[in-house]
């Protein structure tokens, strides 16, 4: 089901209202102008901020300390800590994460070709 990021309302409710418009192709609530997309992308960005707020109220964050390549850049620069939002995140939801992470780091470590770097230097 599609509906409105911003006011929630579905696409069928949309258009028995007659509050549905297309626009450059995309369609949008004539409510509040917000961009339809499908349920489950608001659903997980729902997840996604419930866990982050859940982590600032319990103190919960994540020390992330800068590369090395940032510090030549700019020199000193501190830490920074983050909410701990994956703690907080149904497991559903951290199996989907770390598998997807998993193809994306084994799918980077199968280009061993370096001839596109050659490419760049010719």
């Amino acid at each position: 089901m599609y509906m409105c990021g911003k006011c929630r309302k579905s696409r069928e409710q949309l258009i028995k209202e007659n509050k549905l418009n297309l626009v450059q192709g995309y369609e949008q609530c004539a409510v509040c102008r917000g961009d339809l997309d499908h349920e489950s992308v608001f659903k997980i960005e729902d997840i996604r901020k419930e866990a982050t707020a859940k982590a600032i109220e319990n103190n919960n964050y994540i020390t992330m300390e800068p590369s090395v390549t940032l510090k030549r850049m700019h020199g000193e620069v501190k830490a920074t800590k983050v909410p701990n939002a994956y703690e907080y995140y149904p497991q559903w939801y951290k199996d989907h994460l770390d598998e997807s992470s998993k193809e994306t780091t084994e799918m980077f470590r199968s280009l061993n070709d370096n001839s596109m770097y050659n490419k760049v230097i010719d």
